[in-house]
């Protein structure tokens, strides 16, 4: 009896039990000397069929879940160009206000928010009808004035030269 105490002691309970038989006091060690029934009606060892299908589903699951980030990872193409990089962080600019002489109307803008730009690089076109209308009137005031001086000077010659 002390024996079988020591015996049970040593072996978790799970995997022994004893029997009274003719003989005397036996103990049976292993998954037949249990004899469980599991969930399904078919005898097993502590349900390990059951236990293995589910560790085997849910190990199926964990390589279809990290294959599946593997790709994502791998195969994900940022559509970044090639030298420009991306990333989290702060950025400090410096912001460029750009104006002209005069005020008008544009009539193409070459470049978007955000493009690289060159010294020199034309960055936007304006309508110029309005200063070519100016011009030409400008240059029409000019003529009469010229016509008014030479007129001044025709009538100062035919008085005599004298003032």
């Amino acid at each position: 009896m002390n024996q079988e105490a020591d015996l049970r002691f040593l072996i978790p309970m799970c995997f022994a039990r004893s029997e009274q038989t003719n003989a005397g006091s036996v103990i049976r060690i292993g998954p037949k000397a249990m004899g469980l029934i599991v969930p399904n009606g078919k005898k097993g060892w502590l349900g390990v069929k059951q236990s293995l299908k589910k560790i085997l589903f849910v190990g199926v699951i964990v390589v279809l879940a990290s294959g599946g980030y593997y790709a994502w990872v791998t195969y994900n193409d940022s559509g970044l160009p090639a030298g420009i990089a991306s990333g989290n962080g702060r950025i400090e600019a410096t912001e460029i206000d750009i104006s002209t002489k005069t005020a008008g109307r544009l009539r193409e803008i070459a470049v978007l928010e955000g493009d690289m730009i060159k010294t020199g690089q034309v960055l936007a076109r304006m309508d110029i009808n309005q200063l070519a209308a100016q011009k030409r009137q400008a240059a029409a005031e000019l003529r009469r004035a010229e016509i008014g001086v030479d007129t001044a000077n025709s009538v100062v010659a035919r008085r005599g030269g004298c003032l």
